[in-house]
């Protein structure tokens, strides 16, 4: 019984350090291939997250852009509870635990100006209050890809990924061979009995195919 024990100690330490060493891998080669004004795309495999990457037909569950700080450290500026923040790249690589991502990168390019803008307009949505319901006209809350929408928008003039009523989302998913009734079941409790069919949203995974964007880098 004790060996056992000692055992499966050990092999619980050997995942750990190797699931640090990936994570710590991954922000490496994401920090080679990064520039600033970069879409960065993460999976979340638990809970509200990952049912809206499958309801809305991909796997990305989660968005941020990612810039350079004052002391040239890499960070992402992104929607997430409770709060929109500035977050060390690394501490976003690092909440994903299949390490699965991709960058995505505007295929017109970004100039000085263009990130300077970018970054002033991130700056000045810090803060706000995270929206569980994602609710594009929701003017006091965000979330993840309405952050990032909101920052193209304002700071470029660029609409990144495609707003969609969630009757349209819903429409689309049932006639997918990934259709699962019980998603279905669990957003209408989400929403209080009833999912908001005219409601808007822009889902992470709209702004991940958007052909705006060149994906350079996927690990998938």
């Amino acid at each position: 019984m004790q060996r056992t024990t000692q055992l499966r100690a050990s092999l619980l330490l050997v995942a750990t350090v190797f699931a640090g060493n990936a994570r710590a891998d991954l922000c490496t080669d994401i920090k080679a291939k990064v520039q600033e004004g970069d879409v960065l795309f993460t999976e979340i495999t638990a809970g509200l997250f990952e049912k809206v990457a499958r309801v809305s037909g991909g796997w990305a569950a989660h968005t941020g852009i990612a810039f350079r700080d004052t002391g040239g450290n890499w960070v992402v500026a992104e929607s997430t509870t409770p709060i929109s923040r500035i977050s060390p790249l690394c501490s976003f690589t690092s909440n994903n635990p299949n390490h699965h991502m991709a960058v995505g990168r505007l295929k017109r390019g970004l100039s000085i100006s263009d990130i300077s803008s970018m970054k002033r307009v991130a700056m000045s949505h810090q803060r706000i209050p995270y929206d569980i319901y994602f609710d594009y006209d929701n003017e006091s809350k965000t979330y993840c890809s309405k952050f990032v929408h909101t920052v193209f928008e304002e700071a470029l003039g660029v609409r990144l990924g495609k707003i969609q009523t969630l009757g349209e989302i819903v429409k689309n998913y049932e006639a997918s061979p990934n259709y699962n009734p019980q998603d279905i079941e669990f957003f209408a409790k989400h929403y209080g009995g009833t999912i908001p069919a005219e409601q808007r949203a822009v889902t992470p995974h709209a702004v991940y195919a958007d052909t705006q964007l060149e994906i350079i880098f996927e690990n998938r």
